[in-house]
């Protein structure tokens, strides 16, 4: 999703408006130096312009604080230029005027980001792997959602991850710093955890201080919050809660928010619900299907049976004869299933949602 056309034609605007001020600037700095004004009186004039342009700029929006600055700047130059007296004596004042005008518009463009800016949701999809989605190129319908988000926006061809584990890459995406250098790096249960130190500035620490609101619904696990990854936001909410999601959503749509969603669905081990299961392959009988029915109808105590734990990662994957091409080609087929499983039970309704609250349009995703 983009933000929408009004929005930044908005934008444009304030630029316009920054530059249209400078050059205000200008022209009355002119006019001084052309009048042959002594240095006090130049710099007295920047003074009255400076006040003149912040009063018009609070009190009207649009061409009106623009124009009036200009309008009488110009004026001043034409008219000292009439009496022909000229002779370049305040330099230093001409310079200021150019620097006040362009200050003023820039500061202006700085708050109207500050207070306008775009929502900003990311969603991460652990394990997701681009060769398996219709946007680039797979023949099978994976990623229905997914594949309309991208013929809508902006779709990049080429990305590296700077980590092939997820925590270690998952702290580069919300610091843009080398995991070498946010020392959150991939541990063994054995070893103390690495902790992202307070020193380091984080995505949603950036965005909360230009008063968004942060929020973040998570798999926990390795991106779990005693890792650092909530530094900075509001809220850190660990397990897949598409429900709380949406009624986050529903209680901050008239603010700005940036929103982090994660999740596990398309990790290993691929147990879906049955209608997954046969989703690309309805023939396959083996070992592997035999191990997904059974561990549908467990419960680990890890919050229902499609939890992650080891002992159903260990499971799953000592069912899988990886000399046997029928077993092999039915776990690609379950890792499909998964991808569009998350496509329509998650990246649709978090999707929709944005659109029926009438936040699509000012939301980067």
């Amino acid at each position: 999703m983009q933000t929408g056309e009004a929005h930044g034609r908005a934008a444009w605007r304030h630029v316009a408006q920054a530059l249209a001020l400078g050059l205000a600037g200008v022209l009355l700095g002119s006019a001084v130096i052309a009048s042959r004004q002594s240095a006090a009186e130049g710099y007295w004039a920047v003074g009255y312009y400076r006040l003149l342009a912040d009063a018009l700029w609070q009190r009207f929006d649009g061409a009106l604080p623009v124009a009036i600055p200009v309008a009488l700047a110009a004026g001043a130059l034409v008219a000292a230029l009439r009496r022909g007296r000229k002779g370049p004596r305040l330099g230093p004042a001409l310079a200021l005027l150019a620097l006040v005008g362009g200050l003023r518009g820039a500061s202006a463009l700085d708050a109207w980001l500050a207070s306008r800016g775009p929502n900003l949701v990311i969603i991460s999809i652990d394990t997701l792997r681009a060769d398996r989605l219709g946007a680039y190129g797979y023949a099978l319908p994976t990623s229905p959602t997914l594949d309309r988000l991208a013929a809508e926006g902006v779709l990049v061809e080429d990305v590296y991850s700077q980590s092939p584990k997820t925590t270690p890459s998952h702290m580069t995406l919300l610091t843009s710093l080398y995991p070498c250098v946010h020392g959150v790096e991939l541990w063994w249960h054995d070893e103390p955890a690495h902790v992202l130190s307070p020193a380091v500035h984080t995505l949603a620490e950036v965005l909360k201080n230009a008063g968004y609101a942060t929020v973040a619904f998570t798999g926990g696990g390795q991106v779990d919050r005693s890792r650092g990854f909530d530094q900075g936001f509001d809220r850190y909410s660990h397990g897949q809660e598409l429900e709380k999601t949406l009624r986050w959503l529903d209680a901050h749509r008239r603010g700005k928010f940036f929103l982090f969603f994660h999740t596990y669905l398309v990790h290993d081990p691929y147990v879906h619900p049955l209608r997954w299961v046969h989703l690309f392959d309805a023939h396959y009988r083996g070992a592997v299907l035999d191990t997904v029915e059974r561990l549908l109808t467990e419960d680990d105590g890890r919050g229902g049976p499609e939890a992650y734990s080891q002992d159903r990662h260990r499971r799953f994957w000592a069912s899988v004869r990886q000399d046997d091409p029928a077993d092999v080609e039915f776990v690609a087929r379950l890792y499909d299933a998964g991808i569009r499983r998350m496509d329509e039970a998650v990246l649709a309704p978090l999707l929709g949602r944005l659109d029926a609250l009438g936040l699509a349009r000012d939301t980067l995703v």
